[in-house]
């Protein structure tokens, strides 16, 4: 499971393009209060809880001004119930911000393997000094990564717990980058860390969740509705989703939430049977590898006519015909039936 949040503004007065809460929250910090009303938006932080396949497990909309890991126990118990007893092993990753002992004392009773990131300190830093010094001689020409790992119990800690450090020499830098997770995995150091960073591919689903579902767009006036929408947002996603992974074919993998609405969702075609032939009136984007001759040329039905390309099939016995402009496509079928014309 990834965690993720993420934040979402909402324009003051702007409800028919952005439409977003108007006010701010009476409960509002000072700070928060006078931030809304210099920038004339209220500010939205919504947690995600995914899967490993990309899959919204559960969302919660948040006031912008609470911490990111607030109300984590809300969102992550029932994800947890959903698959106890069904599921043999869990796991969790997520960044800094829920780096917090009452979460890892939740895990563990959970019986669940985690890896969360742990803010640096002088501590973990001199646990680690000797990979910190700079290598004598010329500088490598291409990066260098090491490894360690050790036990570290912070004031606020029962236990100690292991942490993993990961240090990176890059070309051109006077200083290395260093992170620690704090894990309960007995994996090596390396294949910890490899673990934690596949949490990045979150930051593209909620990025897609923005471009292709628009899950930023809250119209409405008052927080719960504001909420419900959210909801309503991840469950077209969610649908999506599984679409693009369960049902599309091997092609259609690479393809984001936005390719699978463009090509496929919002693919309109009209239908006029003649009695020799049928007309198949379809978007442009369908038959992008082929001559094609726009409807508007003719006397338009309706305002979208000059965006629809039109393709001509003529059937006679076993051979049908496809003309799109002056080409024209023969194929046999045993059915008599005209071919599909599809993009995939």
């Amino acid at each position: 499971m990834d965690r993720q949040s993420a934040l979402t503004a909402t324009a003051k007065g702007d409800r028919a393009r952005r439409g977003f809460e108007r006010e701010p929250r009476p409960t509002a910090t000072r700070k928060a209060a006078l931030t809304t009303a210099i920038s004339g938006c209220t500010c939205y932080h919504p947690l995600f809880v995914f899967n490993q396949l990309g899959d919204v497990e559960r969302c919660a909309l948040r006031p912008g001004d609470v911490h990111s890991a607030d109300g984590w126990r809300v969102v992550l118990e029932p994800v947890i119930a959903r698959y106890r007893g069904i599921v043999k092993l869990l796991y969790f990753r997520d960044g800094a911000a829920f780096a917090n002992p009452e979460i890892y004392e939740f895990l563990e009773a959970e019986g669940m393997g985690y890896a969360i990131r742990l803010p640096a300190n002088s501590i973990l830093q001199s646990k680690i000094g000797y990979l910190l010094r700079r290598p004598v001689g010329r500088p490598a020409p291409d990066l260098r990564r090491y490894f360690a790992s050790f036990s570290y119990q912070a004031h606020s800690w029962m236990k100690p717990r292991r942490v993993v450090a990961k240090v990176e020499w890059h070309p051109g830098e006077l200083y290395p980058r260093v992170g620690f997770i704090v894990t309960n995995l007995a994996r090596p150091a390396k294949r910890v860390v490899a673990f934690y960073i596949q949490r990045g591919t979150a930051e593209q689903w909620i990025k897609e969740g923005k471009g292709a579902i628009k899950w930023t767009r809250l119209s409405c006036r008052t927080f719960a509705a504001n909420a419900v929408r959210l909801q309503l947002h991840v469950l077209a996603y969610n649908l999506g989703n599984f679409m693009r992974t369960l049902a599309m074919p091997k092609a259609a993998e690479p393809w984001s939430l936005t390719s699978l609405r463009e090509k496929l969702i919002k693919i309109g075609a009209k239908v006029v049977s003649h009695r020799r032939y049928v007309t198949f009136q379809m978007a442009e984007v369908v038959a992008s590898d082929v001559q094609r001759t726009p409807v508007a040329d003719r006397p338009a039905e309706g305002a979208a006519g000059a965006s629809m390309t039109e393709a001509v099939v003529r059937c006679d016995g076993r051979r049908c015909r496809v003309r799109h402009g002056g080409r024209t496509v023969t194929s046999s079928d045993a059915t008599g039936r005209p071919p599909v014309v599809s993009e995939g």
